[in-house]
């Protein structure tokens, strides 16, 4: 990286060194000290410059003290400092969240699913309508110390290494591009699940470390450069067949956020080798990211909100075919008698097959199984107010024993549904 860099800076006039110098957005520091040195060989070095200069050697002693990559997490990788500032901080910002969590009294080990939700966690139903901001508020979200405890330690591990190589702003722009892809990613792939975590955005970071390294791009030792890879390879192959054997594990964020770190770590490989301008990486990502949040809202099944939808227009015309049991059946004339039968006809058991319709089409989807049980006995129950608007058509011409017998087993049928029906919502919650 120096040697092809040093070749570059060389090739610039003296404006361009001097933009290099000052841009910390898309060089590090090491990379524009090399600027500062060629400014310095042409005699064009201002006073101000010369204390830009001394500034950033100053920190240069601690940035190459931290270069050599280490396999355990030292005191000083949790303080941050100029050349090393964004991973602390991410952690900082991760352990926060966490600890506002706890304080509104959600458990420390095992919060349920309801709080991940409320604070932000990545669910299909919700995010595609119109909760967009769950793809990035969801990598700041954990599910228990232990969840935190184990992503803060892998961040720790790659962003002490990476930061100090790619700069502050890369290594910010990498988290928060990968975590939003890889939320994507496990929105796309899960229909009902709760993502949460920051492990997607950190998979993104040794994505993008892998491709440095694998395009020898990364400024350490020959052997150093060896022993990271491989700590690096390792890490990826252990937690990616670890998570297709544990079930909880979201293989689906960690692939989408390591797949598209390593592009975008191909992509710095390209600006290092002034082969790409920055600023169409800093562009085109976010485009691409945009583009394809919006083609996935369009496209993924939605199953769940198809769900709510069925589930909303039942209770509308249950509300409305249940009329016949607040309104008087004791009907004296003829007259009477034709208009209630007619009513039934055009107001009961018509809206009751309209929800047996809708109930039928649901199960054509894959729901969980205590769902599709609930869908079961709601198609039990619309049947039994069919039979029950059948019996009543009888029975307002020829009131018998039989047939109003008939009619209150067929209630208590009813009554045992919706009892086992709340009982089943209740072990929902």
């Amino acid at each position: 990286m120096k040697e092809n860099f040093e070749e570059i800076i060389k090739n610039k006039s003296d404006k361009e060194l001097e933009i290099i110098s000052k841009d910390h957005v898309f060089y590090s520091a090491e990379e524009r000290l090399y600027a500062l040195d060629e400014l310095k060989n042409r005699n064009k070095f201002s006073d101000e410059l010369a204390t830009e200069q001394k500034q950033l050697e100053e920190s240069k002693k601690d940035e190459e003290e931290d270069s050599e990559p280490r396999h355990k997490i030292a005191i000083k990788d949790f303080i941050p400092h100029e050349n090393y500032l964004i991973t602390p901080i991410l952690l900082y910002l991760n352990v926060f969240v966490f600890l506002l969590m706890i304080l509104s009294g959600v458990h420390f080990l095992t919060p349920n699913v309801e709080s991940l939700i409320g604070w932000g966690g990545n669910l299909r139903y919700l995010t595609i309508h119109g909760q967009f901001w769950r793809l990035l508020t969801s990598i700041f979200v954990h599910a228990g110390i232990i969840h935190l405890a184990a992503n803060m330690y892998a961040l720790l591990f790659v962003g002490a290494a990476l930061e100090k190589a790619i700069g502050r702003n890369k290594i910010l722009f990498s988290y928060l591009a990968t975590g939003i892809v890889a939320s994507l990613s496990s929105l796309i792939f899960h229909d009902n699940i709760v993502s949460v975590g920051a492990s997607g955005a950190i998979f993104g970071l040794f994505g993008v470390l892998l491709a440095l390294l694998l395009f020898k791009e990364f400024n350490v030792a020959d052997v150093s450069k060896k022993n990271l890879l491989s700590s690096v390879g390792l890490f990826i192959f252990y937690n990616i067949i670890y998570g297709f054997n544990k079930e909880g594990i979201d293989n689906a964020a960690h692939l989408g956020g390591l797949l598209s770190g390593f592009i975008i770590g191909v992509l710095y490989f390209l600006i290092i080798k002034e082969k790409l301008k920055p600023i169409l990486v800093y562009i085109s990502i976010p485009t691409m990211v945009a583009i394809g949040i919006f083609y996935s809202f369009d496209n993924v099944p939605d199953n769940f909100g198809k769900y709510d939808s069925v589930i909303k227009e039942f209770s509308i015309n249950e509300q409305k075919a249940l009329w016949m049991y607040q309104e008087n059946s004791n009907l004296a004339s003829s007259d009477e008698i034709t208009k209630y039968k007619k009513r039934l006809d055009d107001e009961g058991i018509p809206l009751w097959n309209k929800n047996k319709e809708l109930l039928s089409e649901l199960l054509e989807n894959e729901y969980p199984e205590q769902l599709e049980r609930q869908i079961k006995l709601l198609l039990d129950y619309t049947d039994l107010r069919i039979e029950s608007c059948e019996i009543m058509m009888k029975l307002v011409e020829n009131e018998t024993d039989e047939l109003s017998q008939l009619f209150m087993e067929n209630n208590t049928k009813i009554e045992n549904i919706i009892n086992e029906l709340q009982e089943l919502n209740k072990n929902n919650r």
